[in-house]
């Protein structure tokens, strides 16, 4: 079975840095007298989308204590992720020939808002979630455990927006199609690259 596997963030949503051109400017526009270190608010984020903490308390320990700003902030912050507006054609073509599948690097409740604003579930064969596998890209284990999930003897085609993500797809033997949105240091040479989603057409 031919399997496409998709990245969410900078892949099929087109925002692909989440905490720096996502969380924090949500942040600061509401509170801008606040110092934010970035590298531990990504430490704070890898917590956050393995499921071990939720919305509320992960913006909570950004020491945004009142409540009803921690929920503007929230808001904001979900509502500002936007579908690419070439992934449905491009999904309604690949479907007659692959199954799809998703495999992302987020929050269980962030997921489940966006996957009902774009209906996504009916889309895609199986959706992993480094919430649900207690496990994130680029690490192999994650890697490992869709494996098992898809079974053998599939051809698996992996986009995503990462080349660090692809490459430790590539140690499994799964095909890999760099959505590149933003050039990267990572110096390994994906199998394709894209820069828009139409191309997964040809």
């Amino acid at each position: 079975m031919k399997i496409v596997i998709f990245d969410l963030f900078g892949t099929i949503i087109t925002e692909g840095n989440v905490i720096s051109n996502g969380l924090l400017p949500v942040v600061l526009s509401n509170v801008p007298d606040k110092e934010l270190n970035l590298a531990a608010v990504k430490k704070n984020y890898n917590t956050y989308v393995l499921g071990k903490v939720s919305t509320a308390r992960f913006i909570h320990d950004l020491s945004v204590k009142d409540k009803k700003l921690a929920k503007k902030i929230k808001s904001e912050f979900f509502n500002m992720f936007e579908l690419d507006k070439d992934f449905v054609p491009v999904y309604n073509y690949l479907k007659r020939k692959y199954r799809m599948a998703l495999l992302s690097n987020t929050s269980s409740d962030l997921w489940v808002f966006l996957a009902k604003k774009y209906n996504l579930p009916k889309k895609f064969y199986k959706t992993f979630t480094s919430a649900k596998l207690k496990t994130i890209k680029p690490k192999y284990k994650i890697y490992r455990m869709v494996n098992r999930a898809l079974g053998k003897n599939n051809e698996l085609y992996f986009v995503d927006d990462r080349l660090e993500n692809l490459k430790s797809a590539k140690h499994f033997g799964w095909k890999t199609i760099w959505m590149k949105r933003l050039s990267q240091d990572e110096r390994f040479k994906p199998d394709y690259t894209i820069t828009s989603l139409r191309q997964l057409k040809r």
